[in-house]
């Protein structure tokens, strides 16, 4: 019987993190107040505006419809079709991040990827992709290394003898928005109108690693 070994391996972000979810949240769907992003739920303000503020409700519906303009930048804004209402409330489920203070003009924000309850956490698929990069280049220095399953070849798949869980869940409060940078060699790093959730640096986020056969040990 093959040996196995279970780790607790804990991943420290020096830089912020982004793992997209393919989500992304515009102006029109979020409020920037108070040093803080709200991104309410919308289909829960629907829902409040049909109760509460039925007269409401037309110009809700043409304010997701109209995409605004260079001229007329608040019919994008959330919190100006709030305030036009007269709408104080502000407890529409979903999530508030801490305004990075860094970030200017927000617009549209790519957010990080959560579970089926909302959560976020990182992929075991992201970490291990690392590890593999990192065996590849350190260990196997450009061996071929054997991949899946092979006609008339007995299986030997040293990758799926490395099974890596997701993360454990992130708490929200270690999330901002940050701005994308390109850093390209010999040239001045320039900014990107490109906006991510990420989680921050000096994080620690923990998976499990299982591995199975001496040489997945080792």
């Amino acid at each position: 019987m093959l040996k196995k070994q279970n780790y607790e391996f804990v991943l420290h972000t020096l830089a912020p993190v982004h793992i997209g979810s393919g989500v992304k949240a515009t102006s029109k769907e979020f409020i920037q107040e108070n040093g803080e992003y709200y991104f309410p739920e919308m289909d829960k303000l629907y829902l409040f505006l049909e109760k509460n503020y039925p007269e409401s409700l037309p110009a809700f519906e043409q304010y997701l419809l109209d995409s605004g303009s260079k001229t007329n930048k608040r019919k994008s804004r959330l919190i100006d079709f709030l305030n036009d209402q007269r709408i104080k409330k502000r407890d529409f489920g979903g999530f508030k991040i801490k305004q990075n203070n860094l970030v200017k003009n927000l617009g549209e924000v790519s957010l990080f990827i959560r579970d089926g309850l909302g959560n976020r956490y990182i992929p075991g698929s992201s970490l291990k992709g690392a590890i593999r990069t990192i065996l590849e280049s350190e260990y196997f220095r450009g061996k071929q290394i054997p991949w899946g399953a092979k006609s008339g070849r007995q299986f030997d798949d040293i990758f799926n003898n490395i099974r890596v869980s997701d993360s454990s869940s992130i708490e929200e409060m270690n999330f901002s928005i940050v701005q994308r940078w390109n850093h390209a060699k010999g040239k001045d790093p320039k900014r990107m109108n490109i906006y991510r959730e990420a989680l921050l640096p000096e994080q620690d986020v923990v998976f499990n690693i299982s591995v199975i056969g001496e040489e997945a040990i080792f």
